[in-house]
């Protein structure tokens, strides 16, 4: 074996031990706050979607990981003799297809963090990270309840001409739930490292 790759060994070892009593701890304290985080993020997320999708929520039914919405019209429509018509449908869907990496992503970063940390960490790069995650579960959830919407659009009519004004914006939304969901966040774990590993380096 050549010093080369004995050096990338030790690396990975020492990344190795602190990863795994870290990912321990961070499973034991996410198993408690992930109804917590779940709830926090559906809700701003639902806040945006029901806004922008003229939606009002009529009522909510969770135990942290999967959410059920009872979804109506928020603004009047009317057909064509100018009667009023109203629609009501229930969407749900489950946040631990989205944020059930977390733990092992956290505990990743971090083992990274400290094997390259020379005097302290860098919290300010962990915090970049925690953020992106933020952003990538919000948009992720987002595009999983678009989906699920225009799905029952096709079997829904009234639905279905309540969204007709947003056509530009949901042609293509399959394929992005298909990426976010399957890929995004499945290689979470290894595109935060890698971002984590480029922020070290390029400071250097």
């Amino acid at each position: 074996m050549n010093p080369q790759t004995k050096d990338i060994s030790k690396y990975i070892a020492r990344i190795a031990l602190f990863f795994i009593p870290l990912y321990a701890l961070i499973l034991f304290l996410w198993l408690h706050i992930e109804p917590i985080y779940n709830t926090i993020l559906t809700e701003y997320t639902m806040n945006f979607f029901t806004w922008y999708f003229d939606f009002h929520v009529d009522s909510l039914d969770s135990n942290g990981k999967r959410f059920t919405y009872l979804l109506s019209d928020a603004r009047t429509l009317y057909n064509q003799f100018n009667e009023p018509f109203h629609f009501q449908y229930s969407l749900s869907f489950a946040l631990d297809i989205i944020t059930y990496n977390i733990p092992m992503t956290l505990s990743a970063v971090l083992a990274l963090i400290i094997t390259q940390a020379k005097s302290k960490l860098d919290y300010l790069l962990l915090i970049h990270v925690i953020v992106l995650l933020i952003l990538l579960h919000c948009i992720t959830i987002y595009f999983v309840v678009l989906g699920a919407t225009i799905d029952l659009a096709y079997s829904k009519k009234l639905l279905q001409a309540y969204l007709q004004e947003h056509t530009l914006l949901i042609h293509d939304r399959g394929y992005i739930k298909l990426f976010l969901v399957q890929y995004g966040i499945r290689f979470e774990p290894f595109l935060m490292m890698v971002y984590t590993w480029f922020k070290m380096h390029s400071r250097r």
